[in-house]
């Protein structure tokens, strides 16, 4: 009966002061919302890979290779290494490999789709990962070549209703039995494969074109091989009996370069600095980011309704007096003032929840990622909403009811010995908390934008505007590529097409140990493109010394190679032009060109060594297959022309889609998480400044009730309505200058810090703090003149005619 009376109460004191309490539910609303997405988020990365059975248990091998001055460490490993260790070393219960193509054409019924996501995958695929195979014995289906699972989706997609098991697809131009469908993989894993086809097809693939298949330890393919660890095995002695192996099955002069490592699965999606990772990566950084965000909303949201409940305390300390009188103890009171501080934040907390299911589309949007938030079915969600529910009603509503419940009757009704200066000492320092926290992420939020406006808009050294890109996903198709190449060339409107393995903001990377010198140990690693004549002109890259390949000169395809001008320096080339580069297999190549350097990946990385190797025949035997065009236009004519490029397309590959991309899109989706990165901190700085200035508002509510007394008492004297103004908001005024020194070396460390992520930045300057500053004044004053022009309007007769 006391608690449905405390009840009634809150509701009835929440109607009373409708304002206020309108404020403090739209404040924690929309801290809370927030941070149950930012929770989701968090959750969502937390748990990627973790519904594996195994997922302790399971390793990766990575290979790290040191050339020179140089080291690298990749994701995948030789293929031999997990079948040897897992038949040699008790330990290693299993071993499973995979090999991942990006994109492939299938052909099903004379129809063609341009799909992705496919894996290769041994038949011990199911005894490592945890997938549900819900047609097919998982024992069996991967045993044969030239045997595919598909996802219950692409099922769905080719065969309708029908029992897809036994039916024949086509990929690549070899046919594949459907032998099982795999339960829809769940989006929070690398391994996300809608088709998964038997490891052993690839060997049979050798076979069927006369290539015999070649094991042994220097084997490199794109295969990632995983192991199924015993628990409680010595890892460390592991590692070591690995590397031994390693070194007893490679070349004598191979060994200080080769080494391998076991890295966890709970660890690989964060991982740092490993080349050739599956998608997608995830960054721990981004992690503490956002539950720090999450803190601060949850912390300033508590501190707004603390601040806005004891500005209005002045109306209820009669209050409190009369219930004293009448026998309430200060428990009573307390309790009373903790259910209204938790009727708040139960509304709060149902409006968050709503606000957040609303958002939540437009963020799995902007991210990137379905977002599942279920609230009451996922036990950490729950525990979740508990938790910030009962901490929140406490914070927010400890200081109103422990100050308000300690006055005694006499005091309560002796006005004047209640002036609140401690109080109001310890909303001032809150605000400068708020204050500081909103002005340091403002001014971080600006250097964010700033450094991606210089990496847009800087000189790369090549040209980068009116580029389409197209590639070849099929091998098969590629001897129509020189053939759509000249038809591309005859179109007007198009003023140069050129083939390559990769154009820059490319991801296809082909990297080649050079040696410094002939017969030399050291080497330096390069990025290797395989380009035609017409590479220079259609990237219009600068030449700064000798030329780039030309139908003139036929001698080039044998013997020609051109470098960048960091290349030159990393191979002590101080006149490079007829200097003599070991480019691969022994051969022999003269540099007939240096090309000034360019930035082919994002200002995070730092400009590469690069070796440009002309073209290599279709057939011929190459680090890399051509695949890729680029096709620059004139500038105004970009959408007929790409109507008659796509007609080409058709005409050439009628089984194949049309797929192309603008380079500056290319490049610029290097910085695709940066740019969101800046978004978000945009969005929570701006939630972060409202709510703070509810806190400003309620602090300048409670002042100016204060000084009623000082304002009437000013305008009976002949003061202004702006000189009150002024002489008011000054102290607010200093305030939000103390946020702002306070967080402006901070600020500095953090910027400086987040900018060594980039090898090309800007200068720290002072102009986005200035920016901030002026920001912040301008909407601190917003938020609290309101209140002040309110006071200073009023009749000093009404304020004075009790005196």
């Amino acid at each position: 009966m006391m608690w449905k009376n405390y009840l009634k109460i809150s509701v009835r004191s929440i109607l009373k002061n409708k304002k206020i309490s309108l404020i403090n539910i739209i404040g924690l609303a929309a801290g809370l919302a927030s941070s149950l997405i930012i929770f989701a988020y968090v959750n969502n990365e937390l748990s990627y890979d973790k519904f594996h059975k195994n997922y302790e248990s399971i390793y990766r091998i990575n290979t790290n290779l040191k050339m020179g001055n140089n080291e690298i460490n990749l994701a995948m490993s030789t293929p031999t290494l997990g079948k040897t260790m897992s038949e040699e070393y008790p330990e290693i219960t299993t071993y499973t490999r995979i090999r991942k193509t990006n994109e492939f054409t299938l052909n099903i019924d004379e129809k063609s789709f341009d799909e992705k996501d496919l894996f290769y995958a041994d038949s011990t695929f199911f005894d490592v990962f945890t997938y549900k195979v819900i047609n097919g014995d998982p024992e069996e289906i991967l045993n044969a070549p030239f045997s595919i699972l598909l996802s219950e989706q692409k099922a769905k997609k080719y065969f309708g209703n029908d029992n897809p098991i036994g039916k024949k697809l086509i990929i690549d131009e070899h046919e594949y039995t459907v032998t099982g469908i795999l339960e829809d993989i769940p989006l929070n894993t690398q391994m996300y494969c809608e088709f998964l086809i038997s490891y052993n097809t690839l060997d049979a693939i050798d076979k069927l074109a006369g290539i015999t298949p070649q094991g042994g330890f220097m084997k490199f393919q794109d295969d990632y091989v995983y192991l199924l660890v015993k628990p409680e095995s010595d890892l460390q002695k592991l590692s070591e009996q690995m590397n031994i192996l390693v070194d007893e099955n490679v070349p004598e002069h191979f060994k200080p370069m080769y080494n391998v490592s076991l890295m966890p699965l709970k660890d690989i999606y964060f991982s740092k600095d490993v080349t050739g990772e599956l998608e997608p990566i995830g960054n721990k950084k981004y992690i503490w980011i956002f539950l720090t965000i999450s803190g601060i909303l949850i912390l300033i949201a508590a501190i707004n309704f603390m601040n806005l409940s004891t500005s209005r305390y002045m109306h209820r300390v009669r209050e409190v007096g009369m219930r004293k009188v009448f026998g309430a103890h200060r428990k009573h009171l307390i309790y009373q003032f903790m259910g209204e501080s938790m009727t708040i934040t139960l509304i709060a907390l149902i409006i968050g929840i709503i606000t957040a299911e609303l958002l939540n589309p437009v963020l799995d949007n902007f991210i990137g990622k379905d977002l599942e938030i279920s609230f009451f079915s996922n036990i950490e969600m729950f525990g979740f909403l508990v938790l910030i529910t009962i901490f929140i009603g406490l914070i927010s509503g400890s200081y109103p009811a422990l100050f308000l419940s300690k006055f005694s009757p006499l005091d309560v009704f002796k006005l004047n010995s209640i002036n609140g200066e401690s109080g109001i000492n310890i909303r001032r320092l809150l605000v400068i908390i708020q204050f500081t926290i909103a002005s340091g992420l403002i001014i971080f939020t600006i250097f964010i934008f700033s450094q991606i406006h210089y990496a847009r808009n800087a000189d790369l050294g090549f040209n980068k505007e009116n580029i389409a890109l197209l590639s070849i996903s099929n091998p098969q198709l590629l001897p129509r590529f020189e053939t759509l190449q000249k038809e591309l060339k005859s179109l007007p409107d198009i003023t140069d097409v050129s083939l390559a393995t990769s154009f820059p903001g490319s991801n296809e990377l082909i990297m080649q140990n050079i040696p410094l010198a002939e017969g030399s140990d050291e080497n330096v690693m390069v990025q290797r493109v395989e380009a035609d004549h017409y590479y220079a002109q259609t990237m219009q890259v600068e030449i700064a010394e000798g030329r780039f390949f030309s139908e003139k000169h036929p001698s080039d395809q044998q013997d020609a190679i051109v470098i960048n001008e960091t290349a030159a320096k990393e191979l002590n080339l101080e006149n490079p032009i007829g200097s003599t580069i070991i480019s691969g297999k022994e051969s022999k190549r003269t540099v007939i060109g240096v090309i000034k350097d360019f930035h082919s990946h994002s200002f995070r990385n730092k400009i590469q060594p690069m070796i440009f190797i002309p073209k290599q025949e279709v057939n011929a035997e190459s680090y890399a297959i051509t695949r890729s065009m680029a096709i620059r236009m004139n500038k105004n004519k970009t959408n007929e022309t790409l109507r008659l490029i796509e007609n080409k397309w058709i005409e050439m590959y009628p089984e194949s889609e049309f797929n192309y991309e603008f380079l500056d899109d290319a490049y610029r989706n290097q910085y695709a998480s940066d740019i969101k990165m800046g978004k978000l901190y945009l969005y929570f700085s701006l939630l972060i400044i409202l709510i703070s200035c509810l806190g400003m508002y309620g602090l300048a509510s409670f002042s100016t009730e204060k000084r009623m007394k000082e304002i009437g008492i000013r305008k009976i004297l002949g003061g202004s309505v702006q000189n009150i103004s002024v002489l008011l908001s000054k102290q607010f005024m200093v305030l939000v200058l103390i946020s702002f020194i306070i967080s402006t070396p901070i600020v500095y460390y953090l910027v400086e810090k987040w900018l060594r992520d980039f090898q090309y930045h800007i200068d720290i300057n002072w102009l986005p703090f200035g920016i901030g500053l002026i920001l912040m004044f301008t909407i601190a004053l917003t938020s609290i003149l309101i209140q002040i022009l309110k006071a200073t309007k009023t009749n000093p007769a009404e304020i004075l005619r009790y005196e």
